[in-house]
């Protein structure tokens, strides 16, 4: 509040102090007569005047101390109010800037320095955050409820987790989950969380109390598959792989979900057995063949000679995989039927290079079919889908495992065991009917040889070309190649070859080009193994 001005506090007193005179009412009249030159109350100007030409006078006495007084009444007012401004500018932002309680608070929180330390208002100092408790270093310290309350999450399969500044519950297994009160913990059901669980199968939920694994559920497999080792789904049973064959003789194929029983390309499954087209033989193990066919087992053997020619040398031994050799020659009748299927040219009797010059009785249907070239044989054999043997496959079967010199042992052939030339004339060619023979007419039935006319009857194209000896001949079986010849090996020795030639035995070889043919020689067929 503003200080009032001296002259107006004077005027005003003595305003008031004239005023309460005058209202006297017995002294009115003898005052205004006696007093006409005296002050005039109500004239401001001439009051203060007047007061300043007798300051001594009992009105202006009277004024003065009342002025004093009011002086005194009015600095402790204007004191009063000041203060309270200033309080309350303690309360609220002032218009120039100055500080507020709250800026006080926030300066003091400020210094409370430390994580989860925070500021007090009703306490006024530092302190720590709800869950921790102040330690005597000011420092915050998480308090453990789970450890101070044996109480917490009590209920069946939960448990307490202590977190910063808290704790939850939680289940003591996957199996169970929180509830959403966070009060019990519940079966989880699996299957209706995840409609991919068990692929190829069904997805069964069990209680936790009966699963024996950590997964809550069980899978139904389908029919054909089998659990996994995890047992968290289902993969596809290899039938096939079982101990017992569920095809029996024929070939068994894993499928998706199941197997497939296959009888070749040829070849027709049906009441748990193979059945194969007209002329077709089903082989066990292998399917529908046009021939004949025998396992030869995998092995090593020692190929070559030291006894026979320059080019049956070096030895060397040489290992086989498994595979499978047709027993006899090809005949003609198993020839035709590539010829009728369009699969192979007929055999050139017709002029056919022939010692004898008679051709007529080469082509009964169980001959071995000649007159062929080694083209024609290799059609063939591809026809039956199979190929011609190469010669250390061919020397395997003939001679096995023990390197003996013939199918049957050491013992000279004969025509008890080969057709051949059993003497010099020439009509002893073919055991004297110069020709060849019905196939395995001189196998024996003791079952002591699997291969029959490796020796003699027709000679047979083999896959490999001719080298002149084995020097860098492979060691696997496979065939020897030689780019710059169109010379094919021919092994067996035929119907008009003596033992004095030397090439009726195991290891003898022979040869003739490619596109050469005459009523002397054929061939057998070889499938391989995968």
């Amino acid at each position: 509040m503003p200080i009032l001005d001296r002259s107006k506090l004077l005027w005003i007193v003595a305003t008031l102090a004239w005023g309460c005179a005058d209202t006297d009412d017995d002294d009115s009249t003898e005052d205004a007569a006696s007093n006409e030159n005296e002050v005039d109350a109500f004239n401001p100007g001439y009051h203060f005047d007047e007061c300043e030409r007798n300051p001594d006078s009992p009105a202006c006495r009277d004024a003065a101390q009342q002025d004093a007084a009011l002086q005194d009444s009015a600095e402790i007012q204007d004191s009063a109010e000041i203060q309270d401004a200033n309080d309350a500018d303690a309360h609220d932002v002032s218009s120039d800037g100055s500080s507020t309680d709250a800026e006080a608070d926030a300066d003091a929180a400020q210094n409370c320095e430390g994580e989860h330390r925070i500021w007090d208002n009703k306490e006024g100092k530092c302190t720590c955050e709800d869950g921790w408790i102040n330690l005597a270093n000011d420092t915050c310290q998480d308090i453990d409820e789970c450890a101070g309350d044996n109480s917490l999450c009590k209920f069946e399969h939960g448990k307490c987790k202590n977190i910063p500044g808290s704790y939850r519950c939680e289940c003591n297994s996957p199996l169970y989950q929180i509830s959403r009160e966070g009060d019990q913990c519940l079966d989880v059901d699996e299957c209706a969380q995840d409609g991919n669980l068990c692929p190829n199968g069904r997805c069964s939920n069990l209680d936790a109390t009966q699963s024996e694994t950590t997964l809550g559920y069980e899978c139904l497999c389908n029919t054909g598959y089998v659990l996994n080792t995890t047992k968290d789904g289902c993969i596809d049973e290899d039938e096939c792989a079982a101990s017992t064959n569920p095809c029996g003789m024929a070939l068994c194929e894993n499928t998706d979900g199941g197997y497939e029983c296959l009888c070749g390309d040829r070849g027709h499954y049906a009441n748990g057995r193979c059945t194969c087209d007209d002329g077709w033989i089903f082989v066990e193990g292998l399917g529908c063949s046009p021939v004949d066919l025998v396992e030869v087992e995998a092995g090593t053997f020692l190929m070559g000679s030291s006894n026979g020619g320059t080019d049956e040398r070096p030895m060397h031994a040489v290992s086989l995989k498994r595979f499978f050799m047709s027993k006899s020659e090809v005949t003609n009748g198993e020839y035709n039927q590539c010829v009728q299927a369009g699969s192979c040219t007929a055999a050139q009797y017709g002029n056919c290079e022939c010692p004898n010059n008679n051709l007529s009785g080469f082509q009964n249907d169980n001959q071995p079919v000649v007159c062929v070239t080694w083209t024609q044989a290799s059609q063939f054999a591809e026809w039956a889908e199979a190929r011609l043997p190469t010669e250390a496959e061919w020397e395997y079967a003939a001679r096995g495992t023990d390197a003996k010199p013939y199918p049957w042992g050491n013992e000279e052939p004969t025509c008890d065991r080969a057709i051949m030339k059993s003497g010099t004339a020439e009509t002893t060619m073919g055991c004297g009917q110069k020709r060849t023979w019905n196939r395995c007419a001189t196998f024996p039935t003791d079952g002591s040889e699997a291969f029959c006319d490796l020796i003699g009857n027709a000679a047979e194209w083999v896959q490999d070309h001719y080298n002149l000896s084995y020097s860098g001949a492979p060691t696997d079986g496979s065939e020897f190649i030689n780019d710059n010849s169109n010379l094919r090996v021919r092994r067996g020795g035929s119907w008009d070859k003596g033992n004095a030639t030397g090439l009726l035995s195991g290891s003898a070889r022979d040869k003739a080009a490619e596109d050469h043919y005459d009523c002397i020689t054929g061939f057998r067929v070889v499938h391989p193994i995968p």
